[in-house]
């Protein structure tokens, strides 16, 4: 299947590899690829800050998710040239900054998994988790990490 080509007539505009030499943005083991948390970046600013169910609606959160899949999308293909290397994806971890009261985790996750889906199909079945959390890095409403498996 040809992932950089469903990029494309999903007119989906995946962003450089930020140049923070602070943060490791993937790590590599054989053929597994750990991508380190990411955050819902846009036109190089983060778009979606506070805790989703308080300043957010759980919808803005799934948009958030749904950012942060595609900023993760970048981050692959900036470092491997290509997403066509990509074998399927292992795993996919959600943090949603959150309430205690907070329940629709799983419907913030839908927004990075449709996504996934939509380039990769059934090479994106995979376990996933999604965990709330009181705050994460610069405000933001979600990081995701994944873990791919590359040909």
């Amino acid at each position: 299947m040809d992932f950089d080509g469903r990029v494309e007539e999903l007119f989906l505009d995946l962003p450089e590899v930020p140049k923070d030499a602070a943060f490791a943005h993937i790590s590599r083991c054989g053929k597994l690829i750990y991508v380190g948390g990411q955050l819902p970046y846009g036109e190089g600013r983060l778009l979606f800050k506070g805790r989703v169910g308080l300043e957010l609606s759980s919808d803005a959160g799934k948009a958030a998710a749904r950012a942060a899949a595609i900023q993760a999308l970048g981050v692959i293909k900036g470092t491997l040239g290509t997403l066509n290397e990509i074998k399927r994806l292992v795993h996919v971890r959600l943090y949603i900054a959150t309430g205690a009261e907070f329940k629709d985790h799983r419907k913030v996750l839908a927004g990075s998994m449709e996504l996934l889906k939509d380039v990769f199909g059934t090479f994106a079945d995979c376990s996933t988790e999604v965990v709330g959390c009181a705050s994460l890095p610069e405000g933001a409403a979600v990081e995701l990490a994944m873990v791919i498996e590359v040909k």
